[in-house]
């Protein structure tokens, strides 16, 4: 997340039109993907800058796999969806 920071604060955002391919990573993490999007709302809103599809794709796969590493690597007993 730390990267999508900088990005944005940089203004190098993600942009690819191959980007497509990891459109049902969106569809399979629906919650995860509101996240991202509430994220990308607050950002938007507090910096005054547009946050591409692509950068909310991103965030969804890295806010999805901190989710699985807590599952697995620390023997979380019950992991709920992120909380926006």
């Amino acid at each position: 997340m730390q990267f999508f920071i900088e990005r944005v604060l940089d203004g190098k955002m993600l942009s690819s039109e191959d980007i497509h391919v990891l459109e049902p990573v969106l569809e399979q993490n629906p919650q995860t993907y509101a996240c991202a999007k509430r994220i990308s709302s607050y950002m938007q809103r507090n910096l005054q800058v547009e946050i591409p599809r692509e950068e909310l794709i991103y965030l969804t796969i890295h806010m999805t796999r901190i989710m699985l590493q807590r599952l697995l690597f620390q023997n979380a007993p019950q992991l709920t969806p992120f909380k926006c």
